[in-house]
């Protein structure tokens, strides 16, 4: 008998040469008579000259050659209690199984060529009784096939230290009080099928290692072992439960290899309803993949008890990328945990392309999906996640999450019940998402809106990066979004760019302090179609205790129910923001609406284009505001530019001497102005400002503002900046106006060096209003220029 496999794993030809005896077992007999008469003379045979088992095994331990047992009957072999368990094999020996009456060699599944010979230990007792026992490197290299090894007091299946590269194909391996199958200090062994590098195809059957009283299979300090397409914890048609008291797998080692798959076809386990984890490792540059953890052949509730993978160790992978490359995971505790809390850690693990929870009946896993504990550097990519508790949770540091779906399938939603992605207060310096394209994360239908409230992605700690995802929409614009907010920014240094943000709740709630916000689209996609928010675009937290939060440049806010950026500052915790360079359109109220910010709070708004909102450019309001307005472009708006206070237009009051939001600050009186055509034209204005310098923090900026008369109380174009220096001072300033200007209304605003700005003055015409300045905002009566 000559057998040839190629080990994927060790990277060579493992080769079974002719064994130099074949004892042929011929009875099923096991009693005090069944020993061999005398070992090593090259004869199996027992008290009646018959081979039996274990007449067999003493013999090819004793003649100390590479030998083979065979069967002629087929049948149960019940361990005599008078005799105790079977010799611990010590040679090299191939167990062969096929070789009996009755099995089926043309199957190409466990379930359809099952073991016809079976080992019985239920007459033993004690707890070391193994089923079959290997010890030492003499008894490297055996072959175990198609053998049944069931009901013994200790492990079905024991191999000791430096029994290496041991194969074991289409053995069932059940009802063992102890362990299915240990393995400690063995490298190599190969347990299940056995893949072709050379034929790319899966060579062999797998195990069946299931309703064993503690774990299914260990592999104890054992490295570069393959474990391949065995059912642990389930029957071999992939549909009936059996589980093992423990772990499904418990390995500790490096560089093992459980599961394996190709574009063509998976190598994988199933390890389903294990009273334990279904798998915990231990080790470093272990591989997990092609593997279905919690379901059954046919997905189903075949959960483990406890987690899908727990794992801890440097440099492991779950999953690859490629067809039948990742795992499915689904009806655990948490699908993945990496690390233990103030204890083990998993950094720079890899988890690509996995399902955790799936689609089918919406199962998914109790907890998390997938759940970083401890240790940083890990990589998770391109996974689908949906149907868990948290989808993402991390707590740890430098953590890489792409491309994952988290919480849709395609257009299909199926949310995870919290939080879709969610940093923890101890992570830093995560990225989710990324600069190019294929590190996008989509991310819907995740959390709730009512309390406690969970959202799509919420990010604590400090120093993330939130880059390029596409948050309550899909890439080609499907609404999955969240009930809640799309993105929580809840403590600091958080960068937030170029993601696409509608169908939520909120698109984006900024607390904590140091963000910056820039490049994103809130409310609409990239080309301008409406996925508005249902409430606020942005809506500013307010507890960022007096930090800077950068709102700018280019994020588009459009199309949201409410208002495109909302202030929600809370007294004494007062933050600056700066809200700079943004488009803010189409939002159903007031494009901004900006509160008291609280002790040394700060609104600074420059240069945004705010436009056709169903209210005022801006509103501000409350008791205490200090709100810097400048350089901003509004037209469109169904309400005036700037309300201070609400109600529309304020009159001025003498020296400015009544409080309010941004102290109520009078706006500019425009006493005279001249017209004076030319290239380019110009235009001279005396004005005032009526504030006291008891009243008003001079000098005073003065910024003026063009408009046509079709919109009086807006500031289509800024013009420039003015100081005003002295109170009541009549100051005349000319001001040069772009090209083809032949006409329009004109409107200034006045800020005090404390940063209060007013509202928009009362508009006075001059020249020929026929001609619109051309501005960019042309095409906003039907859609909106994004750039």
């Amino acid at each position: 008998m000559l057998r040839v496999f190629v080990l994927l794993l060790a990277g060579f030809v493992l080769v079974a040469e002719l064994p130099a005896a074949t004892f042929t077992v011929e009875n099923l007999f096991d009693d005090v008579d069944a020993p061999d008469v005398s070992p090593g003379d090259g004869v199996c045979a027992d008290n009646f000259g018959t081979c039996t088992f274990r007449a067999a095994i003493m013999e090819a331990n004793a003649l100390g050659s590479d030998d083979a047992i065979e069967f002629s009957v087929s049948g149960t072999i019940t361990v005599s209690a008078a005799v105790g368990p079977f010799p611990v094999i010590t040679d090299f020996i191939i167990i062969d199984g096929t070789t009996a009456p009755g099995f089926n060699s043309a199957g190409e599944t466990l379930l359809a060529a099952p073991p016809v010979v079976l080992l019985n230990g239920n007459a033993l007792t004690g707890s070391t009784a193994d089923g079959l026992r290997f010890s030492g490197g003499g008894a490297a290299f055996s072959e175990i096939y198609s053998i049944a090894i069931v009901n013994f007091p200790d492990n079905g299946v024991e191999v000791l230290t430096g029994t290496d590269s041991l194969i074991f194909q289409g053995n069932s391996i059940s009802g063992n009080a102890d362990a299915g199958l240990f393995a400690i200090n063995s490298d190599f062994l190969v347990i299940g099928q056995i893949y072709g590098i050379f034929t790319n195809e899966f060579i062999g059957l797998g195990n069946l290692i299931s309703s064993n009283g503690a774990d299914g299979l260990v592999l104890s300090n054992s490295d570069s072992n393959q474990v391949f397409t065995n059912f642990i914890g389930i029957l071999a048609d992939g549909a009936t439960a059996a589980s093992n008291g423990g772990n499904g797998i418990t390995l500790v080692g490096d560089n093992n290899l459980i599961g394996f798959g190709d574009d063509d076809e998976s190598g994988g386990n199933i390890i389903a309803n294990n009273s334990g984890t279904g798998i915990t490792l231990i080790g470093s540059g272990n591989t997990i993949q092609s593997n279905r953890i919690g379901l059954g052949a046919a997905d189903g509730f075949f959960g483990n008890a406890g987690n899908g993978i727990s794992l801890t160790g440097t440099n492991n992978r779950i999953g690859a990328m490629g067809n039948n490359r990742g795992n499915d995971i689904a009806n655990n505790s948490h699908g993945i945990l990496a690390g233990v809390t103030g204890g083990a850690s998993a950094p720079q693990t890899i988890i690509e392309n996995n399902r955790v929870g799936i689609s089918f009946a919406e199962l998914g896993n109790a907890l998390d999906g997938i759940r970083i504990e401890n240790g940083d550097d890990v990589q998770i990519l391109n996974n689908s996640v949906v149907n868990n508790r948290n989808g993402i949770w991390a707590n740890t540091s430098n953590n890489i999450i792409r491309g994952n779906t988290v919480g849709v399938v395609g257009s299909n939603r199926l949310g995870n019940s919290e939080h879709g992605i969610f940093l923890s207060t101890d992570a830093m310096d995560n990225q989710i998402g990324g600069p190019n394209a294929e590190h996008a994360n989509v991310v819907g239908d995740n959390g709730a809106n009512v309390a406690p409230f969970f959202h799509g992605i919420e990010v604590r700690g400090s120093g993330h990066e939130v880059t390029g995802n596409f948050i309550g929409v899909t890439p080609s614009g499907q609404n999955v979004g969240q009930p809640s907010i799309g993105l929580v920014l809840a403590a600091g240094l958080t960068e937030v760019t170029g993601n696409v943000i509608g169908n939520n709740a909120i698109g984006i709630n900024v607390g904590g302090a140091n963000h910056t916000l820039s490049e994103n689209y809130i409310g609409t996609t990239r080309s301008g179609g409406n996925i508005g928010n249902s409430s606020d675009g942005i809506f500013l937290a307010g507890n960022n205790a007096g930090l800077n939060v950068f709102i700018g440049i280019n994020n588009i806010i459009a199309y949201n129910g409410r208002f495109g950026i909302f202030g929600n500052a809370v007294p004494g915790q007062g933050g600056i923001y700066n809200i700079i360079g943004n488009t803010i359109v189409q939002n159903d109220n007031a494009g901004m609406a900006l509160p008291f910010t609280g002790d040394n709070g700060r609104y600074f708004v420059q240069f945004n284009r705010l436009a056709l909102n169903g209210n005022n450019g801006i509103f501000v309001f409350g008791s205490d505001s200090r709100t810097t307005i400048s350089s901003n472009t509004m037209q469109g708006n169904n309400g005036i530019a700037i309300d201070v206070n609400g109600g529309g237009m304020d009159a001025n009051d003498p020296g400015d001497a009544d409080t309010g939001p941004n102290r109520l600050m009078n706006s500019p009186e425009i006493i005279t102005s001249v017209f004076m055509p030319g290239s380019p034209p110009m235009l001279s204005v005396d004005f005032r400002v009526d504030a006291s310098s008891a009243n008003a923090a001079y000098p005073i900026t003065v910024q003026a503002f063009w408009t046509d008369r079709e919109e009086p109380m807006q500031g289509r174009f800024f013009i420039t900046s003015t100081e005003y220096p002295t109170a009541q001072l009549i100051q005349n300033v000319v001001y040069t106006l772009p090209n083809g200007t032949t006409g329009g209304r004109f409107a200034m605003t006045a800020t005090d060096d404390d940063g209060n700005t007013s509202e928009m003055s009362a508009a006075v015409d001059f020249g020929v209003i026929e001609t619109l300045l051309k501005d960019g905002f042309e095409t906003f009566s039907s859609g909106f220029r994004l750039r």
